[in-house]
């Protein structure tokens, strides 16, 4: 017996919308912000513990929260996180081109065009007439004017 599910659900109920006043945040967003949040809060607790300031402490524990809020809502263009992550790697290291010929000049098509369209040409060829004229003629030219 085949199961179809179809393409546009993903993740059963870990696709689930919660609608926390201005964010519409999955429960996969919330979990990891659970995550992220009880992280912080032990680093926290070690600290205030150990008789640091509970505001330096808190200043000390933020960047915790903030990657893993960062991780919960990063998207790139329709990619979460770790699939964009996934993407970038197959682009830059498996997909990298091959060069086998590098040490040889390449043939400009435009080029190769040109010299085919001036080859096609008729050739003009100019000449240049002397032009003489002797002068007892023109002594008589001149006679008439």
């Amino acid at each position: 017996m085949k199961i179809f599910i179809p393409r546009h659900i993903e993740w059963w109920l870990f696709n689930m919308n919660v609608q926390i006043w201005p964010l519409n945040v999955t429960m996969v967003q919330l979990f990891i912000l659970a995550w992220g949040l009880g992280l912080t809060l032990a680093v926290w607790n070690s600290l205030v513990k150990n008789w640091v300031d509970k505001i330096v402490s808190m200043i000390l524990v933020s960047p915790i929260f903030i990657i893993f809020c960062i991780i919960a809502f990063f998207k790139f263009s329709e990619l979460k996180l770790i699939p964009f992550l996934a993407k970038m790697i197959r682009t830059y290291f498996f997909d990298e081109t091959k060069k086998f010929q590098v040490n040889f000049k390449r043939i400009d098509p435009l080029e190769v065009k040109i010299k085919k369209m001036k080859s096609n040409e008729p050739q003009q060829i100019i000449e240049v007439k002397k032009s003489t004229m002797e002068k007892e003629k023109l002594d008589k030219l001149k006679t008439f004017l």
